[in-house]
């Protein structure tokens, strides 16, 4: 479509109408972002054509949304501001909890499956959406969630470090750790899987290399805060994956390891 850029531009895949249009004109180009990439070396040009596509979201079997893009190359993208404005040191404090409400408040119907109650904070103006000051407010919404909004929803994935934190932030790092070691505490279903994999959504890069997130814009997420979610990681890359994926090392690994600690037995155990 002529229109393409708008169509998959982040005004538009804010809405769930908007992210429909984006899939479905974005439909016939589905074989450019395949692994194989037949149709980019088939027709390379007809899939430059389609570039404002990389920004869909692709869905796993357990529900889980991961994102082809990255801070860099779509700082605009509504899947790169959620993770941005809400990863675990986003929320530190009082007023990072209260810009990501405000980005997620139009998604948070995502966390509970269609007609299901909800109990979150929604931001209530004083003078009925007219402008001026407005305020939170706790209160039961129905649930949005199915197979057909998914990939919508997708977007808003790290939100789910909302239901997690209060008004005032994590304020400290044990407690952010706490919060992701709570949330994937189950991988055992399908629910504990996705809850997991909502929570740890901006931390993917943290479990590729060292410098990973620095390379692709999201350098201010905290990793450490994000070693519960190695599990889910490595379930979900399986055991046929090409591509093994390695623990992060302890953060006292080189006193562990340095000096005369590794002339004993138990020193060596240690490292």
């Amino acid at each position: 479509p002529a229109n393409l850029d708008e169509m998959c531009g982040p005004a538009s895949l804010a809405t769930v109408d908007g992210f429909e249009q984006c899939s479905d004109g974005c439909e016939l180009a589905r074989c450019c972002s395949q692994p194989i990439e037949v149709c980019k070396v088939t027709n390379p040009t007809m899939c430059q054509q389609y570039k404002p596509c990389a920004v869909m979201l692709d869905g796993d079997a357990a529900g889980t949304v991961t994102s082809k893009i990255s801070a860099n190359s779509h700082p605009d993208a509504v899947s790169t501001q959620t993770q941005q404005k809400c990863n675990t040191a986003a929320l530190m404090n009082g007023a990072g909890v209260a810009e990501c409400k405000s980005f997620c408040d139009p998604a948070l119907c995502c966390f509970a499956p269609d007609g299901e109650e909800l109990d979150v904070e929604m931001e209530v103006s004083a003078n009925g959406g007219n402008g001026g000051s407005s305020s939170w407010q706790s209160t039961s919404i129905l649930g949005c969630a199915t197979p057909d909004n998914a990939g919508w929803c997708g977007q808003y994935s790290a939100c789910q470090s909302l239901f997690t934190v209060n008004d005032e932030g994590y304020m400290s790092d044990e407690v952010a750790s706490n919060a992701v070691d709570v949330a994937c505490n189950d991988l055992s279903t399908d629910a504990g899987m996705k809850q997991c994999g909502d929570m740890c959504s901006p931390a993917e890069c943290c479990f590729t290399s060292a410098s990973h997130c620095d390379d692709n814009g999201f350098g201010d997420i905290d990793c450490d805060h994000y070693n519960s979610c190695y599990e889910f990681f490595d379930l979900r890359t399986g055991p046929t994956a090409q591509q093994v994926l390695i623990p992060r090392p302890p953060a006292s690994l080189e006193t562990m390891c340095e000096g005369l600690k590794f002339n004993t037995a138990e020193g060596r155990q240690m490292c």
